[in-house]
C-alpha cells in the first residue's frame, strides 16, 4: 500500500471539517476554539497516556528486578517439561546460562535416583493445587544439590498452559539434619557405653567388695596359720583391685573435668623407664611374662617435664599390655627421634591385640574392644581414654599399630626441653 501524499491529506481533512456537522453552524472564530479545546484534550490525554506507560514501564522492571534477584529459582515449563524462562538464581542452582536453560527439558538436571520421584509428585498431577517435593538437582559438574521443589499449573495471557516451579536450596538443611542424625547416634551409642561401663564398674566393685567381705569372715572364724596367711595374701590382692578400680574412675573424672594441669620437673627419662619395669615385673612374671626394657645407645639427658603424669600413662600402657598377653616378652622401649629433643615412648607385646573396627574408639571412654574383655580381663576400660587425654595436655597423641592375634605396638612421641645444668 502507497503512503498518502501529505498535501492531499490535508485536503480531505479540510473537507471533511467543513461537511461535520459539530461545525456547521459555527462561524471561524467558534470552529478554532472548539479545534484548541479539543487539542489540548488530546495533549493532555497523551500526557496521562505517557505517565500511564512509564508507571507500567517501571513496575515492570521493579517485578523483574524482584524475579531475577529473588533468592529462590523460579521456571516456568511447558507441557513437555521444558523450560520457558528461568530467573537468574535457577540458572545458578543449575550451573547454566539462562540462555542455555531455554527450551530443555528440566528432567535432564534431576538426579537419575530421584526421576521417578519427580514424575511422581510434580509432572503427573494436573490439579491446579500445588505439588511438592524434595530432590536432588545436578549442575554442569554433576554435582548434586539438595533442593525443595513446589510446582503449580497456570496460563498464559494466550491460554498455553504452563507448569510454575519453585526452586529452594536446602543442601544447608540437609547438612544439618545429617549432623544431628550423626550427633543423634554418637549420643545414643555414648548412653549405650556408658551404661555398659556402669554395669562393668558395679561387677568390678562388688566383686573384690565381696572377696574382702568373705575373706574377713573366713579370718574371724579361726583356722591355721598357714589358711590365715594365705586369706590375708588373697584380702590384700581383693583390696588392690578394688584401689585400682577406683583410682582409675577418680583419675578419668579429674581429667574429664580439667582438674589435671602439668607440673614441669626435671626428671630422667631412664630412670623413669627402670621404675616402670620394676614396679610391673612382679605382675609380668605371674603370667608368666618377662617385662623388658631397650635404651638408646646414646645417653638421655636430663628432661623437664611432668614426671608424675608421664609415668600414669606408662603404668597403663604396660599394664594393658600384661592383662592382655598371656606368654612371651612385653617390650618397654625409650627411643630417641625424630628430633634431638624429641623422645619416643613404645611398649610392645604378643597379646591378643586390637580388631580394626575397635581400634578407632579405644581411647573413647567407656569403651573397650569387646564386652567379653571385660569378663575375661577385668577392668574399666578408661585406661587408654586416661592416657589419651593426658597425651593431649602434653601435646601428643597415642599411635597404635595392632592386629588380632598378634599383638600390640602402641607408642607416642613428647618433644621435651632439656634440663638447665645445675649450678
Amino acid at each position: 500500500m502507497s503512503a498518502v501524499d501529505p498535501i492531499l491529506l490535508r485536503q480531505m481533512a479540510e473537507t471533511q471539517a467543513r461537511t461535520d456537522l459539530r461545525f456547521a453552524n459555527l462561524n471561524s472564530a467558534d470552529a478554532m476554539h472548539e479545534l484548541l479545546v479539543h487539542q489540548i484534550e488530546l495533549e493532555m490525554q497523551n500526557d496521562e497516556l505517557r505517565r500511564s506507560q512509564l508507571e507500567i514501564e517501571a513496575l515492570r522492571a521493579r517485578y523483574y528486578d524482584l524475579y531475577d534477584q529473588a533468592p529462590v529459582g523460579y521456571c516456568s515449563l511447558d507441557d513437555q517439561g521444558r523450560i520457558l524462562e528461568a530467573n537468574i538464581t535457577a540458572a545458578s542452582m543449575l550451573g547454566r546460562s539462562r540462555q542455555e536453560l531455554s527450551r530443555c527439558g528440566f528432567s535432564d538436571f534431576i538426579a537419575a535416583a530421584d526421576q521417578d520421584y519427580y514424575y511422581l509428585h510434580c509432572r503427573l498431577p494436573t490439579i491446579a493445587t500445588s505439588q511438592s517435593c524434595e530432590l536432588r538437582l545436578l549442575d554442569r559438574a554433576q554435582t548434586e544439590c539438595w533442593t525443595h521443589l513446589s510446582t503449580s499449573q497456570g496460563r498464559l495471557p494466550d491460554g498455553t498452559s504452563v507448569t510454575r516451579l519453585v526452586l529452594t536450596d536446602i543442601a544447608a538443611l540437609k547438612r544439618s539434619e545429617a549432623a544431628m542424625k550423626t550427633a543423634k547416634a554418637n549420643a545414643e551409642a555414648a548412653n549405650q557405653a556408658k551404661s555398659q561401663f556402669l554395669a562393668n564398674m558395679t561387677h568390678e566393685l562388688s566383686t573384690p567388695l565381696s572377696c574382702i567381705s568373705i575373706y574377713c569372715a573366713l579370718l574371724l572364724h579361726g583356722g591355721s596359720k598357714k589358711k590365715k596367711s594365705d586369706l590375708v595374701a588373697l584380702l590384700d590382692q581383693s583390696c588392690d583391685n578394688l584401689a585400682t578400680v577406683i583410682h582409675s574412675i577418680l583419675a578419668y573424672s579429674k581429667i574429664d573435668a580439667g582438674l589435671v594441669a602439668l607440673v614441669p620437673l626435671t626428671f630422667s627419662p631412664v630412670n623413669l623407664i627402670a621404675e616402670t619395669q620394676s614396679l610391673l615385673a612382679p605382675a609380668a612374671a605371674q603370667k608368666p611374662l618377662r617385662l623388658v626394657t631397650r635404651l638408646p645407645a646414646k645417653a638421655v639427658s636430663l628432661r623437664l617435664g611432668d614426671p608424675f603424669r608421664l609415668r600414669q600413662i606408662l603404668l597403663n600402657l604396660v599394664g594393658n599390655a600384661i592383662k592382655f598377653s598371656s606368654s612371651g616378652e612385653i617390650v618397654l622401649s625409650l627411643e630417641i627421634g625424630p628430633t634431638p629433643l624429641s623422645l619416643r615412648f613404645r611398649v610392645q607385646d604378643a597379646g591378643i591385640g586390637i580388631s580394626p573396627d575397635y581400634l578407632q574408639r579405644l581411647g573413647e571412654p567407656f569403651h573397650q574392644g569387646d564386652n567379653s574383655l571385660t569378663r575375661a580381663f577385668g577392668g574399666t576400660g578408661l585406661g587408654l581414654s586416661i592416657c589419651t587425654r593426658l597425651l593431649q595436655l602434653m601435646g601428643s597423641s597415642l599411635e597404635i599399630d595392632s592386629s588380632p592375634g598378634v599383638g600390640s605396638d602402641i607408642s607416642f612421641v613428647l618433644t621435651l626441653t632439656e634440663a638447665p645444668a645445675a649450678r
